[in-house]
Order: C-alpha cells, then sequence, then structure tokens
C-alpha cells in the first residue's frame, strides 16, 4: 500500500509538472489582459491585439497609440508615427512567467524612426518577469539617439542626441508601481551653434496614475543644466533637484435618509532646489521653493485640468460654463497654500521667507466675482534679507528705506524683515498697522 502510495505521489506530481506550464500560460494570459484594460494614460493608449498561447512559450501583440489630438498633429507633422505595434515573446516558468517585448519594424515605421535612431537599432527593449500573484519586474532601455532635427527658430539643421535611458522597477496588481531611471547625458546643438547640455538625470519615485494626477511620490535629479554658445555660457544650473508628493485624502459624510457620499481632496507638496546658479555675471548658490497646497477638491480639481487639456478649438459653450462650475467648486470647498521655503544665496547675502495662506469654505461663484476671496483669506507671512544683500545694493536698498519708513519693515539683529497677518482682507504689518489687503496686491497687478 505504501509502495502504491508513493506511486501515486510521484504520478501526480508528474502529472503536475507536466500541466503547469500550461496553468501559467493561461495565468500569464490573464495577467496580460488585466495590466492591459488597468493601463490609464491621459496622452497614450494600450490595447491588446493578439494572444497565442502556447504550452511552454507565448506570443502576443499589443498597440501604443497617442490619443492626445495636439500631439498626433505633431508627430504627423514631423513624419513621425503616431502609434506602434509591440511584439511580445513570452516563457513559461514554474512560478513566473518572463517576456521580451520589443516594436514590430515595419518599411513605414523604420523609415519614420531612422529620423531618430540613424544606425538602425531596435529603439526599445523591455523585459519583465511576473510572478503568478500578478506583480511583474521590468527592465526597459531606449537606444542611445543621434539625430539631425530641424531648427525652427534658427533655421537649418540641429543635432539632437542622447546616451541610452534606462528603467527599472516593480508593479502591483493593483496598479501600484516603484521605479529607477537614469539617462547620464542629453544635449541638443542649435543650427547656430548655441549647445543645451543636461547631465546626470536619474529620478526614483512610487505611486500610481489616478485619473490625471500621479498619487505618490516621485524625485528628479540633474547633475548640470548648461546653456552656452561659441564664446560665452549664458546659463548653468548644478545639482538640481525636483520632488513632488501628491496624496488623496478620501472623506465620507453622511446625508439625509442614512446614506454615505464619498469625496475626496488633493495634497500635493513640490520641491525645487539647486546648488549653484549661474546666469551671465550673476551668481545665485543654495536656492530652494518648497510650496505645498492642500484640501483641493479633487473631482473639480480634475475637471479643470481635463477641460485645460482639451484644444481650445474643442472647447465650446458648455465646457466653458463647466469650467467655471468647477472653478467655483474648487474655491466654495476652501484650500490652503504653504510657501514653506523661498530662499537663496545672492550678492555676498542670503533671504529667506515663508508664507501661509487659507481660503475658507463658502466661497459662492468665485469665477465671477474673484475680489471675494480677500474676505475669506487669512494667513501669516515673513521675509528677511540679510544686511550683506540689502547695504550699499542700489536696487534694493532705497526700497526696504521706503518700506521702513512706511512701517512696513523693520531692521533686526539678523536682517530686514517683512511680517505680516491677513485676515479677512485685512493685512496687518509687523507695527501693528491694518491695511486692506488690496491695497498691498494692487501694485504688484500693475
Amino acid at each position: 500500500m505504501k509502495t502504491l502510495r508513493k506511486i501515486g505521489a510521484v504520478g501526480g506530481a508528474i502529472v503536475i509538472a507536466a500541466c503547469w506550464p500550461f496553468a501559467t500560460g493561461k495565468i500569464g494570459e490573464a495577467i496580460y489582459t488585466d495590466a492591459i484594460l488597468a493601463y490609464d494614460n491621459p496622452v497614450l493608449e494600450l490595447e491588446l491585439i493578439e494572444y497565442d498561447r502556447g504550452y511552454l512559450s507565448s506570443n502576443a501583440k499589443s498597440r501604443l497609440s497617442i490619443k492626445d489630438p495636439m500631439l498626433q498633429e505633431q508627430l504627423i507633422a514631423d513624419g513621425l508615427p503616431t502609434e506602434l505595434i509591440f511584439k511580445h515573446d513570452i516563457s513559461h516558468g514554474f512560478m513566473s512567467l518572463s517576456s521580451v517585448s520589443v516594436p514590430e519594424i515595419t518599411e513605414e515605421t523604420q523609415q519614420a524612426l531612422a529620423q531618430i535612431w540613424a544606425d538602425g537599432d531596435i529603439p526599445m527593449t523591455l523585459t519583465t518577469e511576473s510572478r503568478l500573484s500578478g506583480k511583474t519586474h521590468i527592465n526597459l532601455t531606449l537606444a542611445a539617439v543621434n539625430a539631425e532635427v530641424p531648427d525652427v527658430d534658427e533655421g537649418g539643421v540641429g543635432l539632437f542626441s542622447t546616451s541610452p535611458f534606462t528603467l527599472t522597477g516593480d508593479i502591483e496588481p493593483t496598479g501600484e508601481s516603484d521605479f529607477v531611471y537614469s539617462m547620464p547625458t542629453l544635449s541638443f546643438t542649435s543650427a547656430a551653434d548655441e549647445k543645451l547640455t543636461v547631465n546626470g538625470l536619474s529620478g526614483q519615485g512610487n505611486g500610481q496614475m489616478n485619473g490625471l494626477f500621479w498619487i505618490g511620490q516621485h524625485q528628479l535629479t540633474l547633475g548640470e543644466i548648461k546653456i552656452s554658445s561659441a564664446d560665452q555660457t549664458m546659463f548653468d544650473m548644478n545639482d538640481f533637484r525636483y520632488s513632488v508628493t501628491n496624496s488623496l485624502n478620501k472623506m465620507t459624510a453622511e446625508t439625509e435618509g442614512a446614506s454615505t457620499e464619498e469625496s475626496a481632496t488633493l495634497t500635493t507638496n513640490n520641491v525645487f532646489s539647486f546648488e549653484e546658479l549661474i546666469i551671465e555675471d550673476v551668481t545665485v548658490d543654495k536656492g530652494k521653493f518648497d510650496v505645498s497646497f492642500s484640501g483641493l477638491d479633487y473631482e473639480s480639481l480634475s475637471q479643470i485640468f481635463q477641460i485645460i487639456d482639451t484644444p481650445d478649438e474643442m472647447v465650446d459653450e458648455d465646457g466653458v460654463k463647466k469650467l467655471q462650475l468647477a472653478i467655483d467648486l474648487l474655491f466654495a470647498k476652501g484650500m490652503a497654500l504653504s510657501l514653506n521655503e523661498l530662499s537663496a544665496s545672492v550678492m555676498n547675502g542670503s533671504f529667506t521667507s515663508q508664507l501661509g495662506l487659507e481660503i475658507e469654505p463658502g466661497v459662492a461663484r468665485a469665477s465671477q466675482d474673484a475680489s471675494q476671496l480677500l474676505e475669506k483669506l487669512r494667513g501669516k507671512g515673513d521675509v528677511l534679507l540679510t544686511p550683506e544683500l540689502v547695504n550699499g545694493n542700489p536696487l534694493l536698498e532705497p526700497q526696504i528705506d521706503d518700506l521702513i519708513a512706511m512701517g512696513m519693515a523693520e531692521e533686526t539683529e539678523e536682517g530686514y524683515r517683512l511680517m505680516v497677518t491677513i485676515d479677512k482682507g485685512i493685512a496687518t504689518l509687523s507695527n501693528g498697522q491694518e491695511v486692506p489687503l488690496f491695497m498691498l496686491i494692487a501694485p504688484i497687478m500693475q
């Protein structure tokens, strides 16, 4: 009996092993189909057009097309394709599936892509490994570019070149992903011999697309951005960094009849910084701009961006009304702005500033009467300029003296400070003087 059990167990294992490639192939098809159905991008459209499932391997084809009308027109004008077919060679493993995806190069696409990849290289290779749980690891490589492009501004032909672009990451079945990418060099030389150079492009992030917005975080780093001509450097920025963090805050409210209503607000934080910036003869060090928005009504904000992204000729009178209603709803629910830091060192001195503003809920029809926003606005602002920046500066010193004379600024041990508190349309200065807010804004708006 024990012998029969052993034979049965071995035989069962053999049957399972023999059937498993077919099972993983079937699961793999479901993974591909579900992933493509879940793909959501405002610019690109992805569809599965063929899937030939085999025993140990499968073959599939998908179509990636541009759905943005303006981008379509631009690509057509440049003689570039608006869609590409990709071939996927899929291998069935025991616990995972691996695939290699490349563009299907036809005679037509070859002529178009030769404008960018003149060497005839396969422009893109994507390798993936999908676990049976649905989690997928990806590795994407774009071939180096070395192409001549029309120089619209100068006339003639410019040269655009890049090193290979690589991206690796993991994608969860829910659509969440994390990724890392890099492109060591990118440059464009115009017909007039002016050159844009970008070195050390890299980035990383995690999150997922939710409608038009990336929910998660993303960090971008550029080692150097330089614009130069044959005899001078006009712009040179070193160690530029940008980070963005977006989060959705979902809320549930009870309505009459014991039903519930869900809403969501968006919080976004954006930080720009650089180590050194040289513009002709002016050098700025350690620049930073850190700004946050919170309490943004997600539904109305999505409607606004969707309408704004629509070409002007396609926005009719009904679209304009929808835009106004979305703007009204956005401000009616309130929001907050926080300038966490704006600072830099320049001309042997430095400055730093912070600003926190909140628009209280309850603004009605802001698109028709923006002045009422001042009545709902409250917050605080603080600007500090060091003596080294102001004293002897023919541009700043007279203005600071005027602000001190009007009681809008004061001289402290740290430097020259301008502080203001805003509440219901009234700005209270550091000396206690109250000024209608529109009087401070009016000179700026002129």
